[in-house]
């Protein structure tokens, strides 16, 4: 699936006068499954009805800000083996922080009463390169598509064809 298609996909969702793009969450499990064909559906888990599909500046720039690259993986502490502080506790961690920053700027009313809906964000599990499991965030932003995110390196990338094998979604 190109990232093209991936947006032409998004003609359907709604736009308000501040141009506020939200998705269903019916319309995102219908993305992923597009994308990852082979993924169980019952291994898609949508928590809303509807979200709000940040731009790709928002999305880097809370990412960014998050500071959730600067935690120190446990392997480099303790061994190549340690699961203390690995991929999905960084994941999770990224995925908090959105959340947080979201709810922190409703309460602040920085958000029109169209924002005010959770991004379309969360953790995905999929085959990892040197593990069966590994954990990173997802993204579906309103300019490119789905976008991946390392949050141990704070790399963000578009997703491909040749991404690894997806077990597990939580938006």
């Amino acid at each position: 699936m190109s990232i093209q298609g991936c947006a032409a996909t998004y003609h359907c969702s709604n736009h308000n006068k501040d141009g506020v793009q939200k998705i269903s969450g019916a319309e995102i499990k219908s993305i992923l499954k597009e994308a990852w064909p082979g993924i169980n559906s019952n291994n898609i888990k949508i928590s809303d009805t509807w979200y709000m599909m940040p731009s790709d500046n928002e999305l880097w720039k809370l990412v960014m800000d998050s500071g959730v690259n600067s935690f120190v993986h446990t392997y480099h502490i303790l061994d190549d083996y340690s699961q203390m502080f690995d991929c999905d506790d960084f994941a999770l961690l990224l995925h908090s922080f959105v959340i947080k920053e979201r709810y922190n700027q409703m309460i602040e009313q920085k958000l029109s009463k169209e924002e005010c809906l959770p991004w379309a964000f969360g953790q995905v599990w999929c085959k990892g390169p040197n593990s069966e499991n590994h954990a990173l965030n997802i993204c579906i932003t309103k300019d490119r598509g789905i976008q991946l995110i390392h949050p141990q390196t704070n790399v963000i990338q578009q997703i491909k064809r040749c991404c690894p094998e997806i077990s597990f979604v939580r938006i």
